[in-house]
């Protein structure tokens, strides 16, 4: 016997033991085989079932004298729209230089400035008018009757 067969033999144990083991052990790798198949298909029908929902879903928006295929074809042309849609608004953002941004920004926080400046005059107004002395006065004559 060579060394390989003794190391296998070690291994596995004796030849009544060996032979078991090894159909066991080829047993698990086509388990494992067919479970990676098994996978393989279910990824695919999950991908069917998606496409078949997504044509559902286009028969229903559009009219119904559509075909699953002008659906998908459909679908397509919305997909193209959008991705030209995302590149122009992105080509507007790139020509807006710094100088309109910053030309914007001025103009946003003049008018905070000039918002922040009416609500300090109406609350100062609203101080000056209602002094807490006046309203304890009035709420204790309305309290008792007089006027």
């Amino acid at each position: 016997m060579d060394l390989i067969t003794k190391m296998e033999q070690l291994q596995y144990g004796d030849g009544v033991l060996q032979k078991p083991i090894v159909s066991m052990s080829q047993l698990t790798e086509l388990k494992r085989k067919f479970e990676a198949v098994q996978y393989l298909l279910k990824a695919g029908i999950r991908r069917r079932l998606l496409q078949k929902i997504q044509v559902d879903i286009l028969k229903r928006i559009l009219p119904e004298n559509r075909s699953s295929h002008s659906a998908v074809k459909m679908m397509k042309r919305i997909q193209e729209n959008h991705s030209k849609m995302v590149s122009v608004h992105d080509e507007l953002w790139r020509k807006l230089n710094g100088e309109t941004l910053e030309k914007i920004t001025r103009e946003l926080q003049k008018r905070i400035r000039e918002d922040h400046e009416r609500f300090d005059t109406i609350h100062q107004q609203l101080l000056r008018d209602a002094s807490p002395k006046s309203s304890i006065k009035k709420r204790v004559k309305r309290f008792f009757g007089f006027r």
